[in-house]
């Protein structure tokens, strides 16, 4: 029975990476109809931030719908069936990258690669060099299973590069790519599948290990760093022009870093170089609790923020989900405390988001469960839209206070006395003008009171939806108003 379980969730999930479920059995006709009920957002003419990205497969009718109004990319999954396909002006690859050639002042072109299908598209573990793969003593792979090792040579990862690097050449013949997203969990594994187990029978990495002198976490987060650069620049090359996000093993910081004991062994260290923008993950009750609670969602976002903030990563573009492969309603976030959520993303830094929602029939429609997802970041993105230039001109305030699981680390946001609702505050470089944000994430509105550097005191209302205050001083005196884009 176990490995009939196993054996279904391992078809299950390739149909879903495979693009197999595109509207999870729902037809486009039922998602346009959705997406034409819904009242549109209006967006700041010729703003700077990027477009929206997601990780579905849709079709080119939904995603164009997407595109038109709310604030996305259009997707294309790096496939070798899809890449066949791109000649036909029929299939769906092929209206795709035509809609973005012939009008490129609309349509951004966002690329989707997975490197875990590697195997799938033509790569075999013979086309990889000598010390890609950990060894034991005598020479055979450890446990008779292909793991990557943290010596792995950069010729093995400009090899994988350049498998998708030439499925990426091919779209580039039709349209300019914008967004290339790197959905990652490939090559060296995140330790906890390491030190114990499978390192310690390699001798090699061993002693590496040993002569460097590290820990084990900085060790093989190092390795993984270089290991991921070297794919970055290979893709780039392929699509000069585009922005680069990789997933956050190595391309954001630790949410969850100090909130347990072991956190050592469940992650690697964020590694600057790696994606254009840090891209930490926030799903909705997946490893947290949520949005209130002792692990909720917004301490670890602060808790990635930090890390990143220490190493001079000021802008964000975050993996987020207001949930998915849930039977539980109860996993499933409200839209409004998402938007929210969300609004505080951009707050610490976010220009932007991936929408991480995954099918999971028959437990969810997807229409029903994951549009009003993609709807909120659009609307949040529609919002930020009328502030992108107070979002790259100023800095996230660090609060009085150090971050409650990273001592070493600042809080990044403002006590209140209330421990849900939640205060961030932006300060313009240039003005004495502020961005403060009050939002209520356990739906209770209510009144806050915070201290702002050189801004004073203030009296917000925290809201579930976040009331985003713009402060400025005036007479000597601090004033705070709405934002109306």
């Amino acid at each position: 029975m176990k490995f009939r379980f196993i054996l279904f969730s391992l078809v299950f999930l390739s149909l879903i990476f495979a693009g197999g479920f595109p509207l999870g059995g729902q037809s486009p006709r039922k998602a346009l109809e959705f997406l034409e009920d819904q009242e549109k957002p209006v967006f700041a003419e010729n703003h700077n931030l990027p477009p929206l990205s997601h990780w579905r497969f849709l079709s080119p009718d939904v995603a164009k719908a997407f595109a038109d109004d709310w604030g996305y990319a259009l997707t294309l999954h790096v496939r070798p069936d899809f890449i066949e396909q791109l000649d036909d002006p029929d299939s769906a690859p092929g209206r795709i990258v035509r809609l973005a050639r012939d009008h490129p002042e609309v349509y951004s072109l966002q690329l989707v690669v997975a490197p875990s299908r590697m195997f799938n598209y033509g790569l075999s573990h013979d086309d990889l060099p000598e010390g890609t793969f950990y060894r034991d003593a005598d020479g055979n792979p450890v446990e008779g299973d292909y793991y990557f090792s943290p010596l792995a040579p950069n010729s093995a990862f400009v090899r994988i590069g350049r498998l998708f690097a030439g499925m990426i050449e091919e779209v580039e013949r039709y349209a300019p790519v914008s967004i290339i997203i790197n959905g990652g969990e490939y090559g060296l594994k995140k330790p906890y599948f390491d030190p114990r187990r499978i390192a310690g029978q390699d001798p090699a990495v061993m002693e590496a290990w040993r002569d460097d002198g590290r820990s084990w976490l900085e060790f093989t987060s190092s390795h993984k760093g270089r290991q991921e650069r070297i794919v970055r620049r290979v893709l780039l090359r392929a699509a000069p022009e585009a922005r680069y996000i990789h997933y956050s093993e190595v391309g954001g910081g630790h949410p969850r870093r100090k909130m347990i004991p072991d956190w050592e062994d469940h992650d690697f260290l964020y590694q600057p170089g790696v994606s254009d923008f840090a891209a930490p993950p926030l799903y909705f009750r997946h490893a947290n609790s949520g949005f209130t609670g002792p692990r909720d969602m917004l301490s670890q976002l602060l808790n990635a923020r930090a890390q990143e903030l220490a190493v001079g990563a000021e802008q964000a573009y975050y993996w987020v989900s207001a949930g998915w492969y849930r039977r539980d309603p109860d996993r499933i976030a409200d839209v409004e405390l998402y938007e929210g959520f969300l609004k505080m993303c951009y707050l610490a830094g976010g220009i932007g988001t991936i929408a991480g929602y995954f099918a999971a029939r028959p437990y969810q429609d997807p229409v029903e469960q994951s549009f009003p997802q993609f709807l909120a970041q659009g609307r949040v993105h529609a919002y930020f839209s009328h502030l992108d230039e107070f979002l790259f001109e100023s800095r996230l305030l660090p609060g009085p206070d150090r971050h409650r699981w990273s001592r070493d680390l600042p809080a990044y946001e403002f006590p209140t006395g209330n421990g849900d609702r939640r205060v961030l505050a932006r300060k313009h470089r240039d003005r004495d003008q502020w961005l403060v944000g009050a939002w209520a994430a356990d739906g209770r509105a209510g009144p806050v009171e915070v201290e702002i550097p050189s801004a004073g005191t203030l009296e917000l209302e925290a809201a579930p939806n976040t009331n985003v205050y713009r402060i400025e001083i005036v007479d000597g005196m601090p004033h705070k108003r709405e934002p109306q884009p």
